[in-house]
């Protein structure tokens, strides 16, 4: 019978060494402390429900933890201090940033599997689609890279680079928070930045869809399952729903008015 859980992890700068908790959805109940590191905001990923991957946030070191045991299960050794990490849902493979470069991991043998160079400065956002099929970045350099996993392995085998399948560049300053939400190649991107924008995007043609703009710069971004609303995080802490359907009704009427005002003008 499966269970929900609760995980809330701490950010570096604690007295104790604490990585973070796990909680009983229902009760309410403590389950486990994870004593060990502190991580980096972006720095961890679940999969399978039982596995949490984490970065050290001072350390060139990647552990992986298991919820039920409540401790290190295993650890791959980095070629740096990570910048951002995320597993796809199967947990067969973990993208790693080390400033500007992206490094894919297969998670089980810990092999290295390519090394991927579409920035110019550090990322700090990485999130996997929900098949797996594409992974995105971004980074200090204001850009989001859309990436085809297939293609990134494929090249890396042949000893090849696999160049982004879209680089977004409509940001102004750095991007801090990416989502996908559910379709694969079909589904929305949700960017956000330090320019006081969250940005709507259509991966597969890479068109964008919507700019927000909200009073102060953004830091994380994510949607409810239906994606029918949108959530914010600001840096002043508060947090922002924007109903996306209104949204796209408001545009969908605005491009309607345009059309009827350029055919009476004919």
């Amino acid at each position: 019978m499966s269970r929900e859980i609760l995980l809330t992890v701490y950010s570096p700068g604690g007295a104790d060494p604490v990585f973070g908790c796990v909680w009983d959805f229902l009760l309410g109940t403590l389950e486990h402390t994870l004593k060990g590191e502190q991580t980096v905001k972006g720095g961890y990923s679940t999969h399978g429900g039982d596995i949490i991957v984490a970065c050290h946030s001072t350390k060139s070191l990647i552990n992986v933890w298991s919820l039920s045991k409540g401790q290190i299960v295993c650890r791959l050794s980095c070629p740096g201090r990570i910048t951002a990490l995320q597993c796809s849902r199967d947990g067969v493979y973990c993208i790693g940033a080390v400033s500007e470069k992206i490094y894919v991991w297969q998670l089980h043998s810990g092999k290295l599997l390519a090394v991927l160079l579409g920035h110019y400065q550090t990322v700090r956002a990485l999130q996997f689609s929900d098949d797996g099929t594409m992974f995105l970045s971004g980074g200090d350099d204001n850009l989001v890279c859309v990436w085809q996993t297939a293609s990134v392995l494929s090249s890396a085998a042949l000893n090849e680079t696999s160049p982004p399948a879209h680089v977004w560049s409509s940001h102004s300053l750095p991007v801090t928070c990416i989502h996908c939400g559910f379709g694969g190649v079909r589904s929305r991107v949700y960017s956000c930045s330090i320019d006081q924008t969250c940005k709507i995007w259509e991966m597969s043609s890479g068109q964008l869809l919507s700019s927000l703009t909200f009073e102060t710069g953004v830091t994380t971004v994510t949607t409810d399952a239906a994606e029918l609303r949108l959530f914010v995080g600001l840096i002043t802490g508060d947090i922002h729903q924007v109903n996306l359907h209104k949204q796209f009704t408001l545009q969908l009427v605005r491009v309607l008015e345009l059309f009827h005002a350029l055919v009476f003008c004919v």
